[in-house]
């Protein structure tokens, strides 16, 4: 047995028992605020409408057309999703929402009592606009003292145990700014209160040994891995405890491979979302895509730095709204890797060791 545990929501588990591992999902969460597009004709008539199947064409196309698309607060929803991927030989999931995505610590423990699944509970700061109205007054000493509070003692009343700093958001752009007036080729900075909790988070994880998962806006150029790294090491965090979300969502082999130069781990973890977004004419690439990202990784040698999960953070993305839910990878990815020849020893890595190693402290 390993010497070093992870934390879930019921307690330590050590490590080697972890199992297959989803390192980036959400199960009770509510991101309204942060994808909130305008407010037109379409939007208006679906305002007050609650998700069905028969809007999923429409989802498909524009995400957040129906507000309930973005939240769930049903512990028994998210319970009957994971028992898929209970079914499909899953043993842990990082449910990572942080602060800002109205996380439940106490649903969370639900969760992983009802289905048998480890589940590990995030903790940290989302994007700007859920932060709190505070924020630019506290101090990062402040904000690591909270962290390390939720790792240590647990969130908020409830007694449950944070057991992964994280996602903490970098990079958030404006929804409100046309597109016509971004700067495709250029980089957008993190703004300070997004640096302020990342280095909190840098000093968490000092203190702590926590792993920390980074929310990177890898949709545009404003692509900030090696910032947030910087500001991490500065802090003194260990880089190979890093994981670097969202890679995968604008495929780019060098850019992946220079960041896992540096020891993190590359999260390739939108498995599942092949939507669109009408308003702005982008597209999230398509799980053929995904697949050949990670097979030039591994074939460039950085097998041991890769993670993959789902992001399930739309309704739509569940199987009981038409998505395919939890168990997306393990019943419809695996085979297909296999197919681009990546062998059962390089799955196991992905989705088993290196989830370990990179939780375990």
């Amino acid at each position: 047995m390993s010497e070093k545990r992870a934390m879930t929501v019921l307690g330590p588990v050590d490590a080697d028992a972890l199992g297959v591992t989803l390192t980036h999902e959400h199960l009770l969460f509510d991101q309204v605020a942060y994808v909130r597009g305008p407010v037109d004709a379409e939007a208006a008539r679906y305002a007050n409408t609650q998700v069905e199947m028969r809007h999923l064409g429409a989802l498909r196309r524009r995400s957040a057309l129906i507000p309930d698309n973005g939240r769930c607060n049903d512990p028994e929803l998210a319970a009957r999703e994971l028992k898929l991927f209970r079914e499909a030989g899953g043993g842990t999931v990082v449910e990572v929402s942080s602060r800002g995505l109205a996380r439940n610590a106490a649903g969370l423990k639900r969760i992983a009592e009802s289905t048998g699944l480890n589940v590990i509970a995030g903790c940290g700061y989302y994007k700007p606009a859920g932060h709190p109205p505070d924020m630019s007054e506290r101090s990062v000493e402040d904000v690591k003292a909270e962290l390390v509070r939720e790792l240590e003692e647990g969130i908020d009343e409830t007694g449950v145990r944070a057991g992964v700093i994280g996602e903490i958001a970098t990079g958030a752009p404006l929804y409100t700014v046309p597109r016509n007036v971004w700067d495709l080729t250029g980089h957008v900075d993190m703004v300070p209160n997004e640096e302020k909790v990342l280095r909190a988070a840098g000093r968490a994880h000092v203190d702590t040994g926590a792993p920390v998962s980074v929310h990177i806006y890898n949709y545009r150029p404003n692509r900030l891995a090696h910032h947030a790294l910087d500001v991490l090491a500065s802090e003194g965090a260990d880089l190979q405890r890093v994981a670097i979300c969202h890679l995968d969502t604008r495929p780019d082999p060098d850019y992946v491979a220079s960041i896992a130069d540096r020891g993190a781990f590359v999260e390739f973890d939108t498995f599942g979302m092949e939507q669109y977004n009408d308003l702005d004419l982008t597209q999230f690439p398509r799980d053929t895509e995904r697949v050949a990202l990670v097979e030039e990784i591994i074939a460039r040698g950085y097998a041991e730095h890769i993670l993959l999960s789902h992001d399930i953070c739309w309704k739509m993305l569940m199987t009981e709204y038409g998505g395919w839910g939890y168990a997306h990878l393990s019943r419809h990815v695996e085979p297909r890797l296999r197919e681009a020849g990546v062998t059962d020893d390089y799955i196991h890595a992905m989705r088993v060791a290196n989830p370990a190693r990179w939780l375990a402290h």
